[in-house]
């Protein structure tokens, strides 16, 4: 009988070792702070600095998901471009706010998506006082196009490498090009720009924004990493959080807060 109860007691303990429960034990032994590196080009309202602090919906979800999971944790704002390299090399752990292409997907874990963007094209109302009629991607090839660098344009159905003319690493510098006619068409994202001029960061005076045919609806994440210690763990726990948020209501409170 004894040995009846023994047996039921290890059973039922087993029953409570979820896959939670391993993640959980295995990032008690990550004792290091996590740094999370995001973009210091303008991507507001999903983050950005105020009052010397890193804030926005995307920066305060993930925040709110690592302190539930009880993890140390750093933001740090740089160049796009470097927030990709030094994530990808381990020398920062998470990448926030990104989407995914298959060279990410090499060298990073990807999260469960967080929201959405819209791409779009700016052009000179000035130089085209009605919109450049575009029915199909082929019919890019006629203008100069301008970019942010690093930016991921796989969404895009043409060949970006050889069709986008120009890269710089400013938003307001994009904006002030294409006013200026150097760039026919520049690639950006609707509600970050329309954000941007709402808040007074940039002036769109004179920029109109059209569609780009055969584009689908961008999804963002978090990217772990897989040089990063348990970061199959990480990734893991960051997902069922989100989850949860997602369930209970609180993603949609962090992203109201910042008029989402």
């Amino acid at each position: 009988m004894r040995l009846l109860t023994i047996c039921l007691s290890i059973i039922a303990i087993i029953t409570l070792i979820t896959p939670a429960t391993i993640t959980a034990h295995q990032l008690k032994k990550t004792q290091h702070v996590l740094t999370i590196c995001d973009d210091s080009n303008y991507w507001a309202p999903y983050v950005y600095s105020k009052n010397q602090k890193i804030t926005g919906a995307g920066v305060d979800l993930l925040r709110a998901i690592l302190q539930e999971n009880n993890l140390p944790h750093r933001f740090f704002l740089k160049p796009w471009k470097r927030c990709l390299s030094e994530v990808a090399s381990g020398k920062m752990d998470i990448l926030n706010n990104a989407s995914a292409n298959p060279e990410r997907l090499k060298v990073y874990l990807k999260s469960k998506p967080i929201y959405t963007v819209n791409y779009t094209f700016m052009y000179s109302k000035t130089k085209y006082p009605q919109p450049p009629q575009l029915e199909s991607i082929n019919d890019l090839s006629d203008y100069i196009i301008c970019g942010i660098a690093g930016y991921n344009l796989e969404g895009i159905d043409f060949n970006t490498n050889t069709l986008v003319d120009r890269t710089v690493n400013d938003t307001s510098i994009l904006v002030e090009m294409t006013r200026k006619s150097r760039c026919d068409l520049s690639i950006h994202y609707r509600e970050i720009m329309i954000h941007a001029e709402k808040s007074g960061q940039i002036s769109l005076a004179n920029i109109g924004f059209m569609n780009i045919p055969e584009v689908h609806p961008l999804e963002i994440h978090f990217f772990i990493s897989k040089k990063s210690k348990n970061a199959a763990a990480l990734i893991m726990s960051i997902n069922q959080t989100l989850e949860r948020f997602e369930q209970s209501g609180l993603k949609r409170q962090i992203f109201a807060k910042h008029s989402l």
